[in-house]
């Protein structure tokens, strides 16, 4: 058990390093398939799995110019109310019915992003990203010398409210971090390129992770603590390994990789529920 633990975990690692997303819809079904975790109690320890992944990866982008910190910090608090009534939500549902939701968000999001990903394509942002590293968006408004955006700008703060509220509500409930969603939203609704809402959603996924395990404090969680250690460290080295790809594969790639990830997961969830 420990060894399966030690290799899945150094796999998911590579995925967040990588894609600055991914830990929890993979460690989710990984601790319930491969290690015979729970449900409620997979989406507990994937949490703490995510945190510390997170801030493995986290650690080799920090002076990269990649990380959007005013962004992340606003994000995060604003997302901090629907972590915590998710969180809440988590236990009042059947662990059936938190596997097909699971599923059914994971589809979505993935066409969403896979569309984005053929859409970038022929768009000249993505060839500016590429090219720099440091895409920025007129939408974001204030943008350094460096070129780094630094502040959410021209995108109304009702927007982000609600998409941080929303994006904070399913990592509480699904216990997956949020990388998974916020991606999307910091490509889709407020336009950072890719490799820069990779980076900047570690940060939120760290803060955001924090938050749903204080809410989740008094639930016990039944796991074997040695094989969910081994899982956790084989992660965050996983996770440094796969950080530097994040600077050597085109923004398209990245796109589609994360959303050919999301829809293999939904998949295997649907077919391990059946």
């Amino acid at each position: 058990m420990i060894l399966t633990a030690l290799a899945v975990g150094a796999l998911i690692g590579l995925v967040v390093g990588a894609l600055g997303a991914g830990g929890g819809i993979l460690s989710v079904p990984a601790l319930i398939y491969l290690l015979g975790v729970a449900p409620h109690e997979a989406t507990s320890a994937s949490l703490v799995i995510v945190l510390f992944t997170a801030l493995a990866a986290l650690g080799g982008r920090i002076g990269k110019n990649t990380i959007c910190y005013q962004i992340a910090l606003v994000f995060a608090a604003l997302a901090t109310v629907g972590t915590w009534l998710g969180s809440l939500a988590n236990q009042a549902v059947s662990s059936d019915l938190l596997m097909y939701a699971f599923a059914l968000l994971l589809a979505c999001v993935g066409l969403v992003m896979l569309r984005r990903a053929y859409v970038s394509s022929n768009d000249g942002a993505a060839a500016a990203d590429d090219a720099g590293g440091t895409g920025s968006t007129p939408a974001l408004g204030a943008v350094s010398a460096m070129g780094e955006v630094t502040s959410i700008g021209a995108v109304p703060l009702w927007r982000v409210a609600l998409v941080a509220t929303i994006t904070g509500a399913l990592t509480g409930f699904f216990g997956v971090g949020g990388g998974f969603a916020i991606v999307p939203a910091l490509t889709l609704v407020l336009h950072l390129p890719i490799k820069r809402a990779a980076s900047t959603s570690l940060l939120i996924m760290t803060i955001t992770a924090v938050v749903a395990l204080v809410a989740r404090a008094q639930t016990s969680l039944n796991v074997d603590l040695g094989v969910i250690g081994a899982f956790t460290v084989a992660s965050m080295l996983g996770a440094v390994a796969g950080a530097p790809l994040t600077r050597k594969v085109s923004s398209q790639k990245l796109t589609a990789s994360f959303a050919a990830l999301l829809l293999a997961v939904a998949v295997a969830t649907l077919v391990g529920q059946g």
